[in-house]
């Protein structure tokens, strides 16, 4: 008996280290989940807090265009050369994820209903990115209260990269950026917390 648990006390050990290891993608990801990655984005998600930052650096004229969002609210500020401007209103974003791949967002800002829908999946782990770290989604459609946009063939996507998947908590990172020949440049970044009642 005694001899059997020495055999196979390594092997737990190294068993435990190889699902562990599988579990943690993302930065603030738990140590280790019973449930898979699809199994934890599946469902609706509701934002609880996050920030959006875009700045604009044309040669001498600066520019920067933030907002704030809580469960209920946003905080729009414009900081440029000469000017300061800033808003605030009622605001509400929930995502919906299908384990068939379809997703669904909803945005209310200032009481306007803005849709968007199309398809998701994670990345497939290219470059330095680990596979599953990133959610894309290819976007199809938008709608508000001037009617429906629909996009074809591949031309807008969304890549957000998972800094934390819990079963009821998720934060998503995107960034994008361009530098222009005249110098000019910008630079785009979104923070979003998560969360999901029923899980």
């Amino acid at each position: 008996m005694n001899l059997n648990l020495k055999r196979l006390i390594p092997v737990s050990i190294i068993l435990i280290s190889i699902v562990t290891t599988a579990c943690k993608k993302g930065e603030s990801d738990p140590f280790f989940s019973l449930r898979t990655r699809k199994n934890r984005v599946v469902g609706e998600w509701t934002l609880e807090s996050g920030t959006y930052r875009n700045t604009e650096q044309d040669i001498g004229a600066p520019m920067t265009e933030s907002i704030e969002f809580s469960s209920n609210g946003y905080t729009y500020l414009v900081d440029g050369i000469g000017y300061v401007a800033g808003a605030k209103g009622p605001y509400y974003r929930k995502l919906t994820f299908t384990k068939e791949g379809r997703v669904r967002i909803l945005e209310s800002i200032d009481n306007l209903l803005l849709t968007t829908e199309g398809t998701w999946d994670f990345n497939s782990g290219v470059g330095k990115e680990k596979n599953k770290e990133q959610i894309i989604i290819n976007v199809q459609s938008f709608s508000n209260s001037s009617g429906k946009k629909t996009y074809l063939g591949n031309q807008k996507y969304l890549t957000y990269s998972i800094k934390e998947l819990r079963n009821k908590k998720m934060v998503l990172y995107y960034k994008e950026g361009v530098i222009n020949p005249d110098g000019s440049k910008q630079d785009i970044v979104e923070t979003l917390e998560l969360k999901s009642e029923a899980k």
